[in-house]
């Protein structure tokens, strides 16, 4: 199971997200539970998830079978799923990630 230490994103929107990419962050929002936590994945965290997409594109169901541990600032942990991931539409860059608590 993959391990990620996450930040709590503050400051949501366009503009905010703009701003987390051209720090090498990405955005990233977790739901499931009738809650949601917007999130942001720094760029360590991106290239694990990176990695480990490229290692295990062969299955079919990739997202489904593959659980994250997300590990939050000041707070628990939360088990999730890759639920969806954005990229940018001609650059290999991830844009946006949703989790799905399990």
């Amino acid at each position: 199971m993959l391990t990620l230490l996450v930040k709590i994103r503050n400051k949501v929107g366009k503009s905010a997200s703009r701003r987390n990419r051209r720090n090498n962050k990405c955005p990233a929002i977790i739901y499931g539970k009738n809650s949601t936590l917007p999130i942001i994945l720094d760029n360590e965290s991106i290239l694990i998830i990176n990695k480990n997409l490229i290692l295990l594109e062969k299955s079919k169901n990739l997202y489904s079978k593959n659980k994250i541990l997300l590990k939050i600032e000041n707070k628990e942990s939360v088990q999730t799923i890759i639920q969806a991931i954005q990229y940018h539409p001609f650059k290999s860059q991830i844009i946006h990630v949703d989790f799905m608590r399990i």
